[in-house]
Order: structure tokens, then C-alpha cells, then sequence
């Protein structure tokens, strides 16, 4: 009876991680168009850390964090993100986060996509999970750069009508932009 248990645990993980991936609105974080002048940040436990967390480390914190602003011409992308790889794979040459949103409101291949911000990723340390008995060696990418705010198509990829920014994994939702300023187009009609 003890391994049915593992095995259905097992498989909700599964279940709940791939219904997340196909939901990514489901764990957008709330914030303001950064339009607006204000940045949006995102952070994180970087994923496949060991259960024992620090005590299995080389280092610690081992967190993922994005600081994202924006203009009418570029988006610009600052941040540390982990990726954690087993010794017999060398870690990545390079490692790239696809800047998109909804802004243009056109549709078709790449019509979100502003573009790749790319670092080159450093290993920093390791980690070593009791559990498997397996190390890991934990690789860092310091990402410090812009795209311009367009899309392959031409326009603009991030709008103040935009409802959501997607920076690699890291999502954000404008709640009510698009509502808020119909409202206020709605709120003074025009005098006839």
C-alpha cells in the first residue's frame, strides 16, 4: 500500500505540473503595465533544488529574479536565473528569455514576440540531493539587456491595451488595463 501512495502522489505532481504549463495564466503574478513607468519584478525558488535545500547546497540562496521595465521603444530585462545540471552534461553555452505580450493585437507567428534577451550562464556551485544520491551543479545567468518593442510583424508587442508580459518563465497580468480605458473612453462621451 505504501508504494500506491508514492505512485499517486507521483502522478497528481505530474498532473498538476503539466496542466500548469498548458494554464500559464495560472500563476501570473498581478502588476502594472510597466508602460507606466514602473517596473515589474518577479522571483522564485529556482527549480530542481534537493528537498534538504541550503544543507545540500554549495550556496544559498539559489533563487531566480527578474526586474523588467519598458518605454514605447524598448523592453529591458535585468535578473539572475539558475539552471541546475547533472556533472556528466556540461552546463549551457548560453541561456535566453523570449520577451512577449498580447499589446499589437494581431495574431500569427511571432505577432507577440519582441525578441530574446541572452546571457552567458557561469557554474556558481552544486548541490547534492541525499534522496537520489545524485549531485547537480548549479549555473547562473546574470541577464542585463533590451529589445526593442516590436513585433516581427512591426508593431508593438507591449501596449498600454496589453493584458499580460511574459519574460521567459516569469508572467505578468495587467488586470482591467484594456477595461479601464475603454471606461474612461466610455466615461466621457463625445457632445453632440
Amino acid at each position: 500500500m505504501p508504494n500506491l501512495r508514492r505512485v499517486l502522489a507521483a502522478a497528481t505532481l505530474v498532473i498538476a505540473t503539466g496542466c500548469a504549463a498548458l494554464m500559464p495564466g495560472l500563476f501570473a503574478k498581478s502588476a502594472e503595465n510597466p508602460l507606466s513607468g514602473q517596473p515589474v519584478t518577479w522571483s522564485r525558488v529556482a527549480p530542481g533544488l534537493p528537498f534538504e535545500g541550503e544543507k545540500a547546497c554549495t550556496l544559498w540562496p539559489i533563487e531566480d529574479s527578474l526586474n523588467v521595465t519598458a518605454t514605447d521603444a524598448k523592453i529591458c530585462v535585468s535578473g539572475t536565473i539558475h539552471k541546475l545540471v547533472e556533472p556528466p552534461f556540461d552546463g549551457p553555452e548560453e541561456m535566453s528569455l523570449t520577451v512577449e505580450s498580447d499589446g499589437s493585437g494581431k495574431t500569427g507567428l511571432g505577432a507577440g514576440q519582441a525578441g530574446d534577451v541572452v546571457a552567458r550562464p557561469r557554474k556558481v556551485g552544486s548541490c547534492f540531493n541525499k534522496s537520489t544520491g545524485s549531485d547537480k551543479n548549479v549555473w547562473v545567468a546574470d541577464f542585463s539587456g533590451c529589445v526593442p518593442n516590436k513585433s516581427v510583424a512591426g508593431p508593438p508587442v507591449l501596449s498600454k491595451a496589453s493584458t499580460y508580459l511574459q519574460v521567459g518563465d516569469a508572467r505578468w497580468k495587467f488586470a482591467g488595463q484594456a477595461a479601464s480605458a475603454k471606461k474612461a473612453d466610455g466615461a466621457n462621451p463625445p457632445a453632440h
